[in-house]
């Protein structure tokens, strides 16, 4: 009835590895996504299928905005759970994160409570959030993350995804063993991931779900300073998370990744308020 998945939050390869999981998991009856980064308004505009730039800390970039999308379009419900109390830095780190993850797993807890039976629950965190065990951390003590806890408060057994302890040996995802980080039932699964592999600069892991690489129009660049690209659905806001995200150096030009259709392609000019906008149509990787 649970799945807690990690990420590194430096890795948005791992977002799109727990998208797929999620697509995965609509199939069996998961219909309830939370996830650590999410605000208190996350749930606020269930009837909007895009993900907005205050949606949360993390979910903000490109890659994770289409996890969001796609849970979205699966009917997933999204659900907070991160701790919201004052920052106390009287209090050592690990008084400090120990609150925290107390305060996770009662708002799980909560979580779980408002659910149907037949309803089950995908849980998005990062790194050492997802250990069933105490392990060593802060100050030399060990400490009881989030998932150690709410599977006692629970009586459930999650099912814990490890992504950050292990690498690939080939260009594909692997199951490991775990490593000389992980404790003994840390992680019911770790995965390995490959190295990242790159055409024209832009991850090829991105070009997944119908994606293709589009070549920007010259008239979005700049040859004397730095740009931000974005580029968004034609009929979303500029508070939606963009499709795409680039940062460019003077005279630089990447790629934008992008599905067939419609799209406001925006350029930021640093150090200027207004930007240059184009209306594009793209097909098979093509502007049309």
């Amino acid at each position: 009835r649970l799945v807690i998945v990690n990420e590194a939050h430096d890795r948005p390869s791992h977002r799109e590895f727990i998208r797929q999981i999620a697509v995965r998991l609509s199939n069996v009856g998961y219909t309830v996504f939370a996830a650590e980064t999410f605000g208190p308004q996350i749930g606020a505009s269930p009837s909007e299928p895009f993900a907005k730039i205050n949606d949360g800390y993390y979910s903000n970039e490109p890659v994770f905005g289409n996890l969001i999308r796609t849970v979205k379009g699966l009917g997933y419900e999204l659900r907070a759970y991160e701790h919201r109390g004052p920052y106390d830095d009287s209090k050592g780190q690990w008084e400090r994160a120990n609150a925290r993850e107390e305060a996770q797993a009662k708002n799980l807890m909560r979580v779980l409570s408002q659910m149907q039976d037949n309803e089950r629950l995908l849980v998005h965190v990062g790194y050492s959030h997802a250990s069933e065990v105490a392990i060593p951390s802060f100050e030399g003590k060990s400490l009881r993350w989030m998932a150690a806890r709410l599977k006692a408060k629970s009586g459930l057994d999650p099912l814990t995804i490890d992504n950050t302890g292990c690498s690939s040996t080939s260009a594909d995802l692997e199951l490991s063993q775990g490593s000389h980080r992980h404790q003994e039932g840390q992680f019911d699964l770790v995965v390995g991931h490959p190295e990242l592999r790159f055409e024209r600069s832009r991850p090829m892991y991105r070009l997944s779900d119908g994606r293709f690489l589009v070549d920007l129009p010259n008239a979005l660049l700049n040859d004397s300073k730095r740009i931000i690209i974005e580029a968004r659905p034609y009929d979303e806001p500029n508070d939606a998370v963009p499709i795409d995200r680039l940062m460019l150096r003077p005279g630089e030009s990447l790629p934008l990744v992008l599905p067939d259709g419609k799209f406001r392609i925006s350029s930021y000019e640093e150090g200027v308020d207004r930007h240059k906008e184009l209306a594009v149509f793209t097909q098979n990787g093509r502007i049309l």
